[in-house]
């Protein structure tokens, strides 16, 4: 056998020993590039705020689903959507919606739940991760430049649950990421309200109870809302009954 011959014969049992070792991550490293081409919220690190100050005009407090905030307007506009959403609007158009937090899905617990029967597999992909906002910071963390032909089977399939739920957020996520912490919560705010019409606000409490709140404006007409304002209302968030286990 000549020496191209034998050098094509190595070629292919390294491409084949390759294959069986590194399948999985080659499929994963190649679906996870594709997948940052369509959505380029998956390369945004998170960032700092332009400014944690809260507008300080006189306000309204507002009660739904056992929390109550201040929004930065006297004149409002509430209503109940349907059973799932709170809204509320200033009179110029500027709007916050609250969802129900007793709806709001335990991401962590449907993994577990997902992968009946393969708990231990699933707990070695998650590692450290043991709460939906430990989740929630490692999937906002993550990169696709994180990724690597050389990954264990185990990194891959955690870089494909972490860049499927930061994608999850959405395109707003494109503008900005941002970690956020008021008093009794942290989370982390997805989108830049000089660049984007809605800003997702997702926050956990102590007890990893999930509240989300959006921001954005009735029409194109609207004002932009402020991160100020923004800031107002994370601030002023509370639980109205701390005794409530939903």
């Amino acid at each position: 056998m000549n020496r191209i011959a034998t050098l094509g014969v190595w070629l292919v049992l390294g491409f084949m020993t390759y294959a069986v070792l590194f399948g999985p991550q080659l499929a994963v490293v190649f679906e996870l590039d594709r997948a940052a081409r369509e959505a380029p919220e998956l390369s945004v690190k998170p960032g700092t705020l332009n400014t944690t100050n809260c507008a300080g005009a006189p306000g309204t407090t507002v009660s739904a689903f056992g929390f109550e905030f201040e929004v930065p307007w006297k004149e409002v506009e509430t209503r109940q959507m349907g059973t799932a959403a709170f809204r509320v609007a200033s009179k110029e158009g500027q709007v916050v919606v609250l969802l129900d937090p007793g709806i709001a899905v335990d991401s962590l617990q449907t993994m577990y739940s997902a992968g009946s029967g393969q708990a231990d597999q699933v707990r070695a992909i998650l590692g450290e991760i043991k709460s939906n906002f430990a989740l929630e910071e490692a999937a906002v963390t993550w990169t696709p430049d994180q990724t690597s032909f050389l990954m264990s089977k185990i990194e891959a399939a955690r870089a494909f649950i972490l860049a499927n739920a930061k994608r999850g957020v959405g395109s707003d996520a494109r503008t900005g990421i941002y970690a956020v912490e008021s008093p009794g919560f942290k989370g982390f705010q997805y989108g830049d309200p000089a660049r984007s019409r809605q800003i997702l606000v997702r926050l956990f409490d102590a007890q990893d109870r999930q509240v989300e709140l959006t921001f954005t404006r009735s029409s194109s007409s609207s004002p932009r809302i402020s991160q100020e304002e923004i800031n107002r209302v994370i601030q002023t968030l509370r639980r109205t009954n701390p005794d409530n286990k939903q």
